[in-house]
């Protein structure tokens, strides 16, 4: 299992699986049998995660105040 902490403009992507909540750092866990840390910045940021379980997401940390971590839900596109 390969675990690291995402730095600040790195963006991690893929269906996540499991959501830790240590106090200090959020562990994700995605299918692809890795896991990465991100900083805790809020109750309401682990609640989302866990909530996104089982979800193709996109999870961007920033250097910008107040949004340190953002997350995003990847849409699948229907074929035409």
């Amino acid at each position: 299992m390969n675990d690291k902490s995402l730095k600040q403009w790195q963006e991690v992507v893929g269906n996540l699986t499991g959501v830790k909540d240590d106090h200090f750092m959020i562990t994700l866990e995605f299918t692809t049998v890795w896991t990465v840390e991100v900083p805790r910045i809020s109750k309401d940021l682990v609640k989302k995660l866990k909530g996104m379980i089982g979800k193709q997401i996109g999870v961007l940390c920033t250097d910008i105040p107040g949004k340190e971590v953002l997350v995003r839900e990847i849409k699948k596109r229907k074929k035409k």
